[in-house]
């Protein structure tokens, strides 16, 4: 019961984090701000959080764990290669689309990976494994006769997640809005014509 509680503490706290980082930014969140959003105590929150510095990253392993499992659940194995690749891109849109507040995570993540060796590290990981993942369906579908066993499914997985991320981070990042989900499917259109060929 007391291990329950505690997990439900944590999630309102991150929760409270991920709307205070959304909209102060990773510079101007305090502790103060995540316990008005929250309605739980400034040293509880710190029992969770032991310095200012740890916010950010926990948050971000929590968003990341949490956006992973939902992939795999989504990429079901019965699923032919090119639906599992049109479902890649719907999932990264549903998550990341749909929650601004994780893009704009996302975005803070991306632009401090560039100053900060550890999110570095944690960037490219996350990259390598999305990447994979891409190019996992991209082997399938070349061993099932759906893509062209020509193509290097890393490059391509790498376009895809490169392609993917600009989607992702552009929608919050600028006043007027493309239409991203009709481009999105235009996109999908364009690579899988390619990986066809």
């Amino acid at each position: 019961m007391q291990k329950q509680k505690g997990k439900k503490t944590q999630k309102k706290i991150i929760d409270a984090a991920v709307k205070c980082l959304s909209e102060k930014g990773v510079h101007q969140t305090t502790f103060q701000m995540i316990a008005d959003e929250s309605g739980i105590s400034q040293p509880l929150i710190m029992h969770y959080f032991k310095k200012k510095e740890d916010i950010f990253p926990v948050v971000w392993n929590h968003i990341y764990e949490d956006a992973v499992i939902e992939t795999a659940k989504r990429l079901k194995s019965n699923l032919t290669p090119v639906e599992k690749l049109r479902e890649y891109f719907l999932v990264s849109w549903d998550l990341f689309y749909v929650n601004k507040d994780l893009t704009k995570i996302y975005i803070q993540f991306y632009f401090l990976s560039a100053f900060d060796e550890k999110l570095k590290a944690e960037n490219s990981l996350v990259k390598r494994t999305a990447i994979n993942r891409i190019a996992s369906i991209i082997i399938e579908g070349q061993n099932k006769n759906y893509f062209n066993l020509q193509l290097n499914p890393h490059s391509m997985a790498k376009i895809i997640h490169i392609s993917l991320s600009g989607f992702i981070l552009n929608h919050v990042s600028e006043f007027v809005e493309f239409e991203y989900s009709l481009l999105l499917d235009h996109f999908f259109e364009t690579i899988l014509l390619k990986l066809k060929k």
